[in-house]
């Protein structure tokens, strides 16, 4: 896919959501990227519409400035055990750098389609 091409095989992201698209059974959706926690983490409907089930705008402070919403918070921690907000956060800032360039190759690639 022309807006993901540069992408590596592999990527790390942040991924921090309750719900999720699941059983897209639909032949004009196209499967573009999954992780074992979630099937459709990239995917494109026809040529109208990308769908990203992970945060790619995140920047230093994203989970920091989430995890003062006591809901976030208590979701994590309800998902991952005590302490997850500071190991989300140091997880996070571990692959800031990578996610950020990640961030800026499909913002470059978008414009590019755009034109």
């Amino acid at each position: 896919d022309l807006l993901f091409s540069k992408f590596p095989e592999n990527i790390t992201t942040l991924q921090w959501h309750s719900y999720e698209v699941q059983d897209l059974l639909n032949s004009d959706v196209t499967l573009i990227a999954s992780s074992p926690e979630t099937k459709y983490q990239i995917f494109r409907y026809k040529n109208h519409a990308y769908g990203i089930q992970f945060h790619i705008e995140a920047k230093k402070s994203t989970v920091g400035d989430w995890g003062c919403v006591p809901e976030y918070k208590l979701a994590l921690e309800k998902q991952l055990g005590m302490g997850a907000l500071n190991k989300f956060d140091t997880d996070s800032q571990a692959h800031i750098h990578s996610m950020n360039v990640y961030s800026k190759i499909l913002y470059e690639n978008f414009i590019k389609l755009i034109k």
